[in-house]
Parts: structure tokens; C-alpha cells; sequence
């Protein structure tokens, strides 16, 4: 029976036996391509949501902020006398702190909910956000309905009741925020998605996978985006009840999506025991597997008779140890400082044209067009003879050049076709998720993919948090006839090379340095990994078994984690800079521990044992 080419057996049957490697039954292929695609749908509709929401939720902020300017008797407003100096930047001003109070609840919450994955499942965390967002959506509506209407009738009621009452100012539109806490909002969302798909897809099929997925973008952001436009001709309003239904249908999928989490049983809803684990078989039939090795009891809540519990700082400091992974990490934070301009390209377009939102807001669409085309068509075609580490490294530093070309197209655009082709360039660009995302995924081992994408996400929210209103005070320049610089394009065209500067050796073309690095880091790395994917998974001796500890409380299992000198601590999980014969060590705490190795066939040995004198020395 042949395997799935993409998708390994992941083991929801809840059972040992389901989880020792063998070849895919139809019922767990079944199910796994039902898992792919609830996930896909679930990412499509997350980015139609986007799209949907930006337009109207621009359009809320400025006729708020417009009706404030001109004051309560002009509650006849149209968009055209919005298009002032004033109300713009104002608006600009608040869409970019509201980005930041929107990024404040993933920063605060992502790790919390990526640890919480792990116990309870990722669906969980899911529907959390899912509801946490369709509230904010509905409050926000709310206030900017009620501001309309309040606007509108003030002085009457004020001349009526004898009262003073002032309307209230645009800025409460960014207390509806505060509900995002529920679940962290729309990137812990992201963020599970992607953790719920790393973890049924074998890691060499990571990138070309991720690249599918990536693709949901490009359909749902098209789709919102003309829906969008098209519903905001007739009433504003119209998009929020939209997107209520969609959060009503992700609901309904999330309610049918199988549980992915490694260490959750998908039947009983309970933890795996340490003693599954143990007794599983981890041999050379056991290759098909990795998702189930040894590794996984690092990073979980084992249900232990006398409790074995790992820290979430132990467990941070071994995702940061790494420094390929600290540069992944970095990367992620510089991408969402850089594309916080994003946000401001349709309005600075409707100002330097003198066209309305609704028709310059189109010219996104072309973005989405290239980032489709990117992920179902160039990214598999241009990688599919790189090895898996070297594909994602390519990946990253083509894409940083690519970016930097498409901000700086669009920084000197003057007509809508140069603003159409440099979004069109910015999507070519987009492939610096994907290669960061399988990168990240691959150097941190299937054990930490919920940590890892957990404070991918916070760093990045950290990034959009400093990025939108750095963004917004630099959009908010302009010359003397008052028209906008755009200098927020320009300032997203040098942070990949400001960033290269700041971290390469000799500050020339900076961003190829860092691509370098991570390029020479994986020359070693790719094809020892590449190697090790064809090495039987080793048997765990049973002196390594025995030499775990069972009455110290707080002792730490860090199996796969070689102990070499400690300036250069390397994850022997990615096989990085191991010799044949080398010997990994498991560090049980209180001074116990084992060690395994593998020899020139690849079969697991164990080493000598020694004396009771040579073990007490």
C-alpha cells in the first residue's frame, strides 16, 4: 500500500498501536486529507476576512474621523470632502494605533495559547480567537453605528434635555481591541493553522505544502477584495454582515476538523502517558513516524506517576539557543515592521489620484494575483530540485530583494498601472513567509512546532505594533502642496538592507550577507538532515529507560539534545555537526543520564556499559 506523498500518519485513532509506523491505512488517509482541507478552508476564509474588512474598516475610521473635522451639522457627508490634509492623517493616525492595540492581544496571549494547544488541542484555541474576533468585529460596527447616529442627533437631544453632552471622539474606536484577548486574535489564529498543518506533513514536504497553503491567500484575499469593493457601492454596512457569516462558517468547519495536536488523544481527550511512549517502538520500522520519537517527550505535560514538567523558559531557551533560529525569529519581526505600508498604499494612491477608496482600493487585487501565482505555479517549479533547507534559505533571499524592489516601485509610482505592478512585485515577495515558516519548522524538530509558531506570531505582532505607527508618522509627511511623500514605502525599501547591514560582516549588500549565513549554516545542515530522513529511527536501549529519573519532581527530559561544548550547543534533532560513532547523551536531571549512537549501517547502539565504580566517578 503506498504512502501519501505529502501527509504522514499522524495516530487520531487515540491508540499505541495507531501510532507505530506503518504505512497509511485509506481511513488515515482519509482523514488526514480531511484534516488538509478543513485547515485550507479555514486559512481561506481567515484571508477573505482580511480583505473583506480593510476597505470598510478604512472607510469607518475616516468618515468618523471626517464628521468629527466638519462637525455635527454636516452629518451629510460625502467621501469626496473627506479627502483633506486633516481628516487623512487623522485617519492614518488611528488605523495605525488601532493596529497596535490589535497586536497587543497576540503579544500578551501567543505563548499562553500556543502551551495551551499542546494540552487542550488546537481546535480549541481556534474557536477562542474565531469568537474573540467576531466579537471585536461586532463592536466596533456597533460604535461607529451608534457615533453616526449620536453625531447626527446631539444637538437636538442636547437643545431637548437641557444637557451639555459632547459627541464621543474617533479614538474609542480602538477599544473594541481589548475583546482580541479572547484567543489573541487573527494571527494565534494563523498561528495554530499553520502548527495544525506542520503537524500531519512530513518536514521534507514542508516548503512545497506550506506553498499550497499560502495559496488560500491569494483566492480568499481576491475574493474579499472584489466583494468588497463591489458590496461598499451600495452600503457600507454590508461587508460587517458578511463577515459575520463567514465567522459563522469557519465555526462550522472548526466544529469538523479532526484534532491534529501530537500529544492530544483525538478520541478521549486526553494526554498521551509517558509509559506510550516508552513502550512504542522507535526501531528501523519505525522511520515513517518521526512525528512519534523520543523527541516528542521533551515538550509535553507527560501524565507520569511522579510527574515530569518542563518549563516554558527551559523550553524557550531551547528554541532561541540556536542562532539560525534567532535570525528566523528577527526576520519574522523586521517582515511585519516592513509591510505595516501595506496599509497605507490604496490611500496614498486615492490622494496622489484624486480617485475615491473604493477605486484604488482594486489595485490590491493585482498583489494578490502575483502571490497566487507565486505559490501554485513558481515556488514549486523553481525549488523542485533543491534540497529541503536549501530550497527555504534560496526562498528567503530571493525574496527579501524582491520586496525591496516592489516597495521601492511603489514609492515612486504616479499612475494607478505603476502602483497595480509594484504590489504585483511586493506579491512576488511573499515566498519569504513560506521559506521562514518550513526553515524555522524544520531547525526547531516536530517537538516545538506550537512554541515556535507561537512566538513567530508574537514577534511578529511585535513587528506590526512598532511598525503602524512608525508607518503612519511617516506617511504623514508631505511637501508644500500638502500631498503625501509616501516616505513609509521608502522606509520599507531599506529596512531589509539596514537589517543585513546590522547583522552582516561587512555591511556590504547586507541582506545577501544574512541570506548567506543561513545558507552556510544549512550547507552543513541540509544534507546530514537529508541523510538522517534515511536512517532507521534508533531504539531507545533500555538502560536509557532505566536511568530516567522517578522521584525528583522537576527533572527535564531533553532527549535528541547533544551536549557538546557548551559555547556551541547544537540540536542533534536537525543532526548538525554530528560524526558517525558520536554519542548523544539524554540529560534526566539529578545527574542521571543516558546516551545512544548509530554506526556506519545507521543502526542505533547503545554505549558500554560500566562499572558501578567507573559511573560513580
Amino acid at each position: 500500500m503506498e504512502r501519501d506523498a505529502f501527509l504522514r500518519p499522524h495516530g487520531l485513532e487515540g491508540s499505541a498501536s495507531s501510532r507505530q509506523s506503518s504505512p497509511a491505512s485509506p481511513r488515515e488517509r482519509s482523514q488526514l486529507r480531511q484534516i488538509f482541507i478543513c485547515i485550507f478552508g479555514l486559512k481561506l476564509l481567515t484571508q477573505f476576512l482580511f480583505a473583506l474588512l480593510e476597505l470598510p474598516l478604512v472607510r469607518l475610521v475616516e468618515d468618523v474621523v471626517c464628521r468629527s473635522v466638519l462637525g455635527a451639522d454636516n452629518h451629510n457627508v460625502g467621501e469626496a470632502q473627506c479627502k483633506t490634509p486633516l481628516v487623512q492623517d487623522a485617519t492614518a493616525q488611528i488605523i495605525g494605533v488601532k493596529t497596535t492595540f490589535d497586536s497587543l492581544a497576540c503579544v500578551l496571549t501567543a505563548w499562553f495559547y500556543g502551551q495551551i494547544s499542546n494540552s487542550y488541542g488546537r481546535k480549541a484555541v481556534m474557536f477562542a480567537s474565531n469568537i474573540g474576533q467576531l466579537v471585536a468585529l461586532c463592536s466596533i460596527a456597533f460604535l461607529g453605528q451608534i457615533h453616526y447616529i449620536f453625531l447626527s442627533q446631539w444637538r437636538h437631544v442636547n437643545s431637548s434635555l437641557g444637557l451639555s453632552i459632547r459627541p464621543a471622539q474617533p479614538w474609542v474606536l480602538w477599544l473594541p481591541s481589548a475583546w482580541l484577548l479572547v484567543g489573541g486574535g487573527m494571527r494565534v489564529d494563523l498561528a495554530m493553522q499553520y502548527t495544525a498543518l506542520c503537524d500531519i506533513v512530513a518536514r521534507e514536504e514542508r516548503t512545497k505544502l506550506l506553498s499550497f497553503f499560502h495559496a488560500a491567500d491569494g483566492f480568499g484575499a481576491l475574493a474579499g477584495y472584489i466583494l468588497s469593493s463591489w458590496v461598499m457601492q451600495y452600503s457600507p454596512s454590508w461587508p460587517f454582515g458578511l463577515a459575520v457569516l463567514t465567522f459563522t462558517a469557519k465555526l462550522f468547519i472548526l466544529r469538523h476538523t479532526p484534532e491534529t495536536a501530537p500529544c492530544h488523544d483525538g478520541t478521549s481527550g486526553e494526554e498521551i502517558s509517558l509509559d506510550e511512549y516508552m513502550s512504542a517502538d522507535i526501531g528501523p520500522e519505525a522511520q515513517q513516524e518521526p512525528s512519534h520519537s523520543l523527541a516528542r517527550i521533551r515538550d509535553v505535560y507527560v501524565n507520569w506517576s511522579t510527574g515530569i514538567y518542563q518549563t516554558h523558559f527551559r523550553k524557550l531557551e531551547h528554541l532561541i539557543i540556536l542562532r539560525d533560529v534567532r535570525m528566523v525569529f528577527a526576520c519574522f519581526a523586521i517582515k511585519r515592521v516592513a509591510f505595516a505600508s501595506l496599509t497605507f498604499v490604496f490611500q496614498f494612491a486615492s490622494e496622489i489620484l484624486r480617485q475615491d477608496l473604493s477605486t484604488t482600493f482594486l489595485i490590491r487585487i493585482y498583489h494578490q494575483i502575483s502571490v497566487t501565482i507565486l505559490f501554485i505555479g513558481l515556488l514549486p517549479t523553481l525549488t523542485r530540485n533543491l534540497l529541503s533547507s536549501v530550497k527555504d534559505v534560496w526562498l528567503i533571499r530571493v525574496s527579501l530583494i524582491t520586496l525591496m524592489i516592489g516597495f521601492y516601485i511603489v514609492w515612486v509610482s504616479r499612475h494607478l498601472s505603476m502602483f497595480a505592478f509594484g504590489l504585483s512585485i511586493c506579491g512576488l515577495g511573499e515566498g519569504l513567509e513560506v521559506g521562514l515558516q518550513s526553515l524555522g519548522s524544520s531547525l526547531v524538530g516536530d517537538a516545538d512546532q506550537a512554541a515556535f509558531f507561537s512566538i513567530a506570531s508574537t514577534l511578529g505582532v511585535i513587528g506590526e505594533m512598532v511598525g503602524g505607527p512608525i508607518m503612519a508618522s511617516a506617511y504623514a509627511l508631505r511637501d508644500h502642496d500638502r500631498r503625501p511623500l509616501g516616505n513609509c514605502f521608502l522606509l520599507s525599501t531599506s529596512l531589509g538592507l539596514k537589517y543585513g547591514c546590522s547583522s552582516g560582516i561587512n555591511g556590504r549588500f547586507g541582506y545577501l550577507y544574512f541570506g548567506s549565513g543561513l545558507y552556510a549554516a544549512s550547507r552543513v545542515s541540509a544534507p546530514l538532515c537529508n541523510q538522517a530522513a534515511d536512517l532507521p529511527y534508533i531504539k531507545v536501549p533500555a538502560n536509557i529507560k532505566d536511568n530516567m529519573p522517578s522521584a525528583t519532581a522537576n527533572s527535564k527530559i531533553q532527549p535528541w539534545r547533544a551536549h557538546w561544548p557548551p559555547t556551541t550547543p547544537v540540536d542533534t534533532r536537525f543532526m548538525s555537526g554530528l560524526k558517525k560513532g558520536d554519542l548523544l547523551t539524554i540529560d534526566g536531571g539529578g545527574g542521571n543520564s543516558g546516551g545512544f549512537g548509530y554506526n556506519d549501517k545507521g543502526e542505533g547502539i547503545a554505549p558500554p556499559k560500566e562499572s558501578a565504580e567507573a559511573e560513580k566517578k
